[in-house]
């Protein structure tokens, strides 16, 4: 969850504080937050913790979505596949691994997983090398 937290903040909300359009990312996460406490209030009750999972997914896709609208519309058109796939054939390797393996300790098994999502993304060449450098600058590596 991280990685995307880091992924979003630097695609998403940064550019439209850039261009002075905070209230534009103010108003999404708003709007999320109403539907997942909407969702939640509904979907626990009838699929316990699968539901909170479920409305946590819906919202999430639910601000990307907001906020790649807000993007493209006031600066460009950003190219959906270019910051999509990567991730998502990393999660797919992860799901894969999580699949197989689920029998593992739960600490372990998100130890791996998280271990093995940043491992494809490194592979897959997602982080630029100014996203390196800022990881070397926040754990002083030289």
């Amino acid at each position: 969850m991280g990685v995307h937290s880091y992924i979003y903040k630097f695609r998403f909300i940064e550019p439209l504080i850039s261009i002075n359009q905070q209230k534009l990312n103010t108003i999404s996460i708003t709007l999320c937050a109403i539907t997942n406490v909407v969702l939640n209030s509904f979907l626990i009750s009838i699929l316990s913790y699968n539901g909170a999972a479920l409305a946590t997914v819906v919202t999430k896709a639910m601000l990307f979505l907001a906020s790649f609208f807000f993007v493209s519309r006031h600066l460009e058109i950003i190219p959906l596949h270019k910051i999509f796939l990567r991730p998502f054939i990393g999660g797919i390797v992860m799901s894969i691994f999580i699949y197989y393996f689920s029998k593992l300790n739960v600490f372990v098994l998100i130890i791996s997983a998280a271990v093995i999502y940043l491992m494809m993304l490194l592979i897959l060449k997602e982080f630029s090398i100014e996203d390196i450098n800022i990881v070397k600058k926040i754990f002083n590596i030289k």
